[in-house]
This record gives structure tokens, C-alpha cells and sequence, in this order.
């Protein structure tokens, strides 16, 4: 497996956070936007390198993480939403 440095990662996700594209005032949704860049990072990283022996597993585990954590982060938010009846919403 390809060994990854999660602070690869750290000046990206922090330049994210300040800047707050992904921003709903939801304490919990922001971070999870913030955890979903993340997560695309690592499979950006994953498809770097063709040339490791472990590529496909490293690509379909990104996959596998990242669409599960998009239809667990995307139920939560509709949730949230509206509960809190989130202007713009609607179901």
C-alpha cells in the first residue's frame, strides 16, 4: 500500500478552511466539507502514481472511502437541513 503523510494534506485543508467556500454556519456539515476535500486529496494522491504496484487496491479503497463518506455526509446535511428548516431547502 502506498504509504501516505496525512500532512501532505494540512496546508490545503487549512487554506480551505479559512477561506470557507464550503461554509453553512453548521458547525459539524463545515467540517465535514472540509474532511470530504480531504478525502479527494488522498484519491488525487492514489491516482498520481500508475506506477505503484499497489495502485488499483490504493485507487478502489479511495473510491470505496470517498463514496461512502459522500452518501453518509450528504444524508446527514439533508437531515440537518430540515430540521433546522435551512433557507433554500427543500426536500
Amino acid at each position: 500500500k502506498m504509504v501516505r503523510d496525512p500532512s501532505l494534506h494540512l496546508e490545503d485543508l487549512k487554506k480551505l478552511w479559512l477561506s470557507k467556500p464550503f461554509q453553512l454556519g453548521i458547525p459539524i456539515i463545515d467540517l465535514q466539507h472540509v474532511w470530504l476535500v480531504h478525502t479527494i486529496l488522498i484519491l488525487e494522491e492514489a491516482l498520481a502514481d500508475v506506477s505503484l504496484d499497489s495502485f488499483r487496491e490504493d485507487v478502489r479503497q479511495a473510491f470505496t472511502n470517498a463514496l461512502q463518506y459522500v452518501s453518509e455526509h450528504c444524508a446527514l446535511e439533508e437531515d440537518l437541513m430540515a430540521h433546522f428548516n435551512y433557507q433554500g431547502f427543500s426536500k
